[in-house]
């Protein structure tokens, strides 16, 4: 090998690893999930921060979420996990936290508004040990965001002095568009006699806030289905009065389409806001907007 070829690729080798040692010491902050993703992504854009997930946009809600070990090592490399909180991470946090002495959790959850029976929380936090009835889907109430946005935001600056600013900069915009389409919800009102059936529980947060009753949740997974039953008793009831069907976005559609021919009764489509693109920072504006839209239209019939 040539001399002076010999220089030059030990100045290549140590370009490369130089590279390597900045890029691992970027800071790492990982979500639980896509609409605490989002949240935080909106916060902590224009830094050198990275946002990641921890289960995939495709995921969904995480009642059910069994951690993998690829899971567990994608946190070794983060310095904070934010949840959603609310009881939604409840059947893995544990596993999480004694898999991971040094990682800070975060529950976005502190002072929001959580629907269902909460005897059981252990502060008025709504987080702990939950009973089975509360409601996680928290952040179907625009108001809700709004106090997570807070909290992720003070858990990044204390953690992060030198892009406290930019965080605060970046949540007060945040805030400012979710305050907008808060004052929308606010405005809302479905109360003129429909009732609900609704395919995802969440969407208790786009029903009973704004006036109107869901009269049966339906939850449809691979582990939870409707018996004949069930589909009987609410057959008997859908006679009487005026039913509608609030059914998942893009899911569910074979079932809520025939659901809506055996009683008769219109089916709505609303977003739950579990999965979107990555990369759109609008997504939940757009999603909230878009069921408002739903729910606007519901009130007029």
């Amino acid at each position: 090998m040539s001399k002076k070829i010999l220089p030059i690729i030990c100045i290549i080798v140590f370009i490369l690893s130089g590279c390597k040692e900045a890029s691992s010491a970027k800071r790492i902050i990982s979500a639980s999930f896509y609409p605490v993703y989002i949240t935080t992504l909106n916060i902590a854009k224009n830094t050198d921060t990275e946002i990641t997930t921890l289960a995939k946009p495709s995921t969904g809600c995480l009642h059910d979420y069994q951690l993998t070990s690829g899971d567990i090592r994608s946190l070794d490399d983060a310095e904070i996990f934010i949840i959603n909180g609310a009881g939604m991470e409840d059947g893995f946090i544990e596993q999480v936290i004694s898999s991971n002495e040094n990682l800070t959790v975060v529950d976005s959850s502190v002072s929001t508004h959580v629907l269902g029976k909460e005897e059981d929380c252990e502060d008025d936090h709504h987080h702990g040990d939950h009973d089975h009835t509360t409601n996680s889907h928290i952040w179907l109430m625009p108001h809700n965001v709004i106090h997570q946005v807070e909290n992720i935001t003070e858990s990044l600056c204390k953690a992060d002095k030198g892009n406290e600013s930019t965080y605060r900069a970046n949540a007060k915009s945040y805030i400012a568009e979710l305050e907008k389409l808060d004052a929308l919800y606010e405005d809302l009102s479905v109360n003129n006699g429909v009732k609900a059936i609704i395919l995802n529980e969440g969407f208790e947060y786009l029903c009973e806030p704004y006036g109107m009753e869901v009269a049966f949740s339906i939850e449809l997974d691979e582990n939870n289905t409707t018996s004949a039953k069930e589909l009987a008793s609410i057959t008997d009831n859908a006679k009487n009065g005026r039913y509608i069907i609030l059914a998942p976005k893009g899911e569910h559609s074979a079932f809520a389409l025939g659901l809506s021919r055996e009683l008769g009764i219109p089916v709505f489509e609303l977003d739950p806001v579990t999965y979107g693109e990555l990369d759109n920072y609008n997504y939940y504006i757009e999603a909230m907007e878009y069921n408002y839209s739903v729910l606007k239209e519901i009130s007029e019939i």
